[in-house]
């Protein structure tokens, strides 16, 4: 039998983030930056500052900023 492996609130996150970057057109779109960055603060309000600086390296790259 599997183990099915449950990722941490945040880990889901930046996955979605991800998938969302891969099926956006290949721009700049400065506008769903500051929106993914809004929700990751509203979101995840005690990150590290390693944890918020990998995040927001992952929405510059889905977001293509």
């Amino acid at each position: 039998m599997s183990a099915v492996v449950e990722l941490p609130p945040l880990e889901r996150w930046l996955a979605r983030v991800r998938q969302i970057g891969a099926h956006r057109p290949h721009r700049a779109d400065y506008a769903a930056y500051e929106r993914f960055k809004a929700e990751l603060v509203r979101d995840f309000p005690c990150l590290t500052g390693a944890e918020y600086d990998r995040a927001v390296a992952v929405i510059a790259k889905a977001t293509g900023v």
